[in-house]
């Protein structure tokens, strides 16, 4: 055990001692717990006394370094790119649109949860749970057929069927 070790180890028994000497022994009328300005001085001459007997050159280059890097401002800031990716995120969202399809406006389905109870199976899509060959209430389209991970909604002239995934 190193001399420091030791020093460590006589402080720490020497403050629980301390405590229980105060615990068990002081008086009950003795409520006051402020600490007066004679012991809190004596408290740091303490402290520098001890910080001024431990041994000062036994720090490896290691440890020099950090103790000398420990208060510098960070050259780069770690969260940083993900930060800005979670910007980027929110602010690129795009709809996605087929290539060989033209832009029509399509009404917004979010497909948010799966219920299977024996062989009845429920999508529920924008808050409202429908079984396959429901018509949705927005209009338009029917539940075609229902998947735990999509749901496939074709539309009541029967041109056009849409895919709804379940995001992760």
């Amino acid at each position: 055990m190193s001399k420091r070790e030791k020093i460590i180890l006589a402080v720490m028994t020497l403050a629980i001692l301390f405590v229980l000497f105060e615990f068990l022994f002081s008086s009950p009328d003795n409520t006051n717990l402020m600490v007066t300005k004679t012991q809190l001085e004596g408290l740091r001459n303490g402290i520098s006394s001890l910080a001024l007997s431990l041994p000062a050159g036994n720090l490896s280059n290691t440890g020099v370094h950090i103790i000398d890097i420990a208060g510098d401002e960070w050259k780069r800031n770690p969260f940083k790119e993900l930060l800005s990716q979670k910007s980027r995120v929110t602010t690129e969202i795009t709809p996605l649109i087929e290539e060989n399809e033209t832009e029509i406006n399509l009404p917004v389905y979010i497909y948010s949860g799966f219920l299977s109870m024996g062989e009845k199976k429920l999508a529920i899509i924008n808050g409202l749970e429908y079984e396959a060959g429901h018509e949705l209430e927005t209009g338009g389209y029917i539940v075609q057929q229902i998947k735990p991970t999509e749901v496939l909604l074709k539309s009541k002239n029967e041109e056009r069927t849409i895919s709804i995934t379940l995001p992760e």
